[in-house]
């Protein structure tokens, strides 16, 4: 017994501080999110959320918060977002899940970056396909309006929008 403390103790605490060293990327969270709960979109699925809080916002209106991020999923039928509302961004992060999505989306939509984005905001970036304003545009985008106002959003295309 005294062998299992003596050795269990030690190697207990460097694993705790191994773990506490572990730092929180915002910026990666949220890509993940999107990857992860938003894209399945594409191939017809709904949006996955499992494990997420449902706070009501309005009799219409949910938002899906993460328990662990406090990143929030917003979705309906031809759409998904990420939201930092509830846990904002700080600009160094912000232009961190930019440098990201520059090099992820185009893999992972087959999309490149779009050069019509409306100059809206402190960050509007996108890789869509079709006219703007068309009911047709669909892809990816990304807008910033100030703190706390940072949505990374899905664009379904028309005919890709999930059965409800």
């Amino acid at each position: 017994m005294a062998l299992s403390i003596a050795i269990g103790l030690p190697v207990g605490y460097l694993l705790r501080d191994g773990y506490a060293r572990t730092v929180y990327d915002p910026a990666h969270a949220m890509l993940s999110m999107f990857e992860e709960r938003c894209l399945p979109m594409l191939t017809g699925e709904s949006a996955d959320i499992s494990g997420l809080i449902d706070v009501p916002m309005t009799i219409h209106h949910h938002e899906y918060v993460d328990p662990k991020s406090h990143l929030s999923l917003l979705t309906n039928k031809g759409a998904c977002s990420i939201s930092d509302s509830f846990a904002p961004l700080d600009d160094a992060n912000v232009q961190t899940l930019v440098m990201q999505l520059r090099e992820r989306i185009p893999k992972l939509v087959g999309l490149p970056e779009s050069d019509d984005m409306a100059p809206v905001g402190n960050v509007a970036v996108g890789w869509m396909k079709g006219e703007r304003l068309s009911p047709e545009r669909w892809g990816v985008s990304m807008i910033q309006f100030g703190a706390g106002g940072l949505r990374l959003s899905l664009h379904l295309p028309p005919k890709a929008h999930p059965s409800p």
